[in-house]
């Protein structure tokens, strides 16, 4: 049979030695360099996995007379045509954006606010203004991700600035549509947002904490990238059929599926599982 939990655990692996491969080479001067190296590192293994209906940029995406701040990555359907294209980087219309992450690598709980509170302001841009049933629709499966190397400070500290900002973004009515939904903070620290109803919990909106220890260390990793193709894969046209369990398994191989998985709580402790 294969194993299905392994193959994930080595793509942080793959990861975390490719990120210190230039490291080992260039000296502190030269970190905003480093830090695009690991934009560029995201963006072809992304290049590598997705669906080939889907392309992979850098640059901004224009809605109308609104324009995103740049984004470090972005993928988009090829259905609808670039505005420009010019190797990697990219202007592209609204109608065609289904994912955009943000490329860190490293990540202190003073900064989490202000980085997801960016990436929710580029998701609004993107889907203001839209009335068509079908694209109210695909911003319910939009993916808004922040993709983090390394974490500074404690897991807890990031959870409690996050917290905090909730109630705020609840009164501008910003959760439940194109909210920053998934967070890397490192190989083993994983934030996933909720929407009302989403998942075989029925659960009201609400943050979820995980951190990946022990046999499953690492996994935050993979799971960022396996919750960006289930995205894919449920958000696209032109897939007919649902994701089958066969695929599932691959994306979450920890025992109990997808969304069943036990939930980290930053002040009591950490749980060996956990992940969705």
């Amino acid at each position: 049979m294969p194993n299905y939990l392994e193959y994930q655990k080595s793509i942080a692996q793959e990861f975390k030695a490719q990120e210190m491969r230039v490291r080992h080479l260039i000296d502190d001067a030269n970190w905003a360099e480093e830090g695009r190296y690991k934009e560029i590192l995201l963006m072809n293994y992304l290049k590598r996995i997705i669906p080939k209906q889907f392309s992979v940029g850098t640059g901004f995406v224009r809605n109308g007379n609104s324009i995103t701040t740049q984004i470090d990555i972005i993928i988009y359907d090829n259905s609808f045509p670039p505005l420009f294209s010019e190797g990697d980087f990219v202007v592209v219309p609204a109608v065609s954006v289904c994912a955009i992450i943000e490329v860190k690598s490293k990540i202190a709980s003073s900064k989490i606010s202000e980085y997801i509170e960016k990436a929710n302001k580029n998701g609004e841009t993107i889907f203001k203004g839209f009335f068509d049933e079908s694209y109210r629709n695909r911003a319910e499966l939009f993916f808004n991700g922040i993709f983090s190397y390394n974490m500074e400070n404690q897991f807890s500290s990031h959870k409690t600035n996050i917290q905090q900002l909730a109630p705020y973004q609840e009164e501008r009515n910003v959760l439940d549509k194109h909210y920053t939904n998934h967070i890397c903070l490192g190989g083993n620290n994983f934030i996933r947002y909720w929407k009302t109803g989403e998942g075989r919990r029925n659960q009201q909106k609400n943050y979820s904490f995980y951190k990946f220890e022990n046999d499953n260390s690492g996994l935050a990793f993979s799971y960022f990238f396996s919750n960006l193709m289930y995205y894919l894969y449920s958000g696209a046209e032109h897939f007919d059929r649902d994701i089958t369990p066969e695929y599932s398994r691959f994306l979450f191989p920890i025992d109990g599926g997808k969304e069943e998985y036990k939930v980290f709580d930053a002040y009591m402790g950490s749980a060996q599982g956990g992940g969705n």
